[in-house]
């Protein structure tokens, strides 16, 4: 996608960012799998389906405040979206972990065997 000035119209509960150029394209970054797409009718589909992942991982403990996002737990990134895999992040962080996280990865083929090396 070609520079442009855009503006961020929504942020989905896993850190996902949706936004708009001032053409009004709009597209969606998502944050777990390290990519933008457009955010077509397909896209929207699939965001309308949240609020059911919303009421599991509610169910299972798990509450979002302000600014704060499901994230995948480091052993599991690219895994299931089950509660056993997430945590309550805040979003700020999230997004720049996973943004690190796809940097340090570009380039690697799929299923090449990373090992994550947290550090406090």
């Amino acid at each position: 996608m070609p520079e442009r000035e855009v503006r961020i119209v929504d942020i989905s509960c896993l850190g996902d960012i949706i936004f708009e150029t001032k053409q009004e394209e709009r597209y969606i970054l998502d944050v777990n799998a390290g990519e933008i797409r457009p955010f077509n009718d397909q896209e929207q589909k699939l965001m309308s389906g949240i609020g059911n992942i919303i009421k599991r991982f509610e169910a299972a403990g798990l509450k979002l405040g302000h600014n704060q996002c499901f994230g995948f737990k480091p052993h599991a990134i690219f895994k299931e979206y089950e509660p056993e895999n997430m945590y309550v992040a805040t979003l700020n962080e999230y997004v720049s972990f996973m943004g690190d996280f796809h940097r340090q990865i570009k380039g690697l083929p799929d299923g090449t065997a990373v090992e994550l090396k947290v550090k406090q």
